[in-house]
Order: C-alpha cells, then sequence, then structure tokens
C-alpha cells in the first residue's frame, strides 16, 4: 500500500468535505464461508493505521512524506449486503478452493 497516496488521498477528501466512508458491496452469489471471509478482509485496523502513517510522516524521514500532512482521522470500511436468500447464496461445494483468493 502506498501510505502516503494514501493519506493525501484521506486528507482531500476530508477538506473538500466528502463523504468519508468507504463502501465494500457483497454483490452475487457467494457461500456463507465466502461471505464471512470477505467481511473479515474489508476490516483494518484503525488505531494501527493511524499510527503507520503518524510514524511515515514524523519519523520514517523517507522522502515520499516530506509534504504529507497527517491524516486527522481514517475511514472505517462499511459492508453492504442483501440478507442471504436462494439467489444471492450458493452452497458449499469444495471450501479449499472456494475460499482461496487470487488477484490478477
Amino acid at each position: 500500500m502506498d501510505l502516503a497516496h494514501t493519506g493525501s488521498v484521506m486528507n482531500h477528501f476530508l477538506k473538500i468535505g466528502s463523504n468519508p466512508m468507504v463502501y465494500v458491496v457483497l454483490n452475487g452469489r457467494m457461500t456463507p464461508k465466502q461471505k464471512e471471509k470477505v467481511r473479515e478482509r474489508a476490516e483494518f485496523d484503525i488505531s494501527k493505521m493511524m499510527q503507520l502513517m503518524d510514524w511515515f510522516v514524523t519519523e520514517s524521514g523517507h522522502p515520499a512524506y516530506a509534504n504529507v500532512t497527517r491524516p486527522s482521522e481514517c475511514p472505517r470500511p462499511v459492508v453492504m449486503e442483501d440478507k442471504e436468500n436462494a439467489k444471492n447464496t450458493d452452497n458449499e461445494m469444495n471450501p479449499e478452493v472456494e475460499l482461496t483468493f487470487a488477484a490478477p
């Protein structure tokens, strides 16, 4: 994660009065365990993120953070999803494969 970019983006949104929310939308058919895995991956430790940003900006000495203002707050992800039903929930068939995440 590029913390300098992340911090700058958060500051920009806070300065212009934008909604500081981060949304995670669960869409499409998933097994209950897949949905739980996505919910878990959407969470992060806000306190730790703020401590990291503070360290990078005030103590690291890294030139990329020289002109970065530490954000006053960090948005918390909000998970949006429909209630489970027959059209958005699959039956578990192969948990080992179904819980494997691969990114391009």
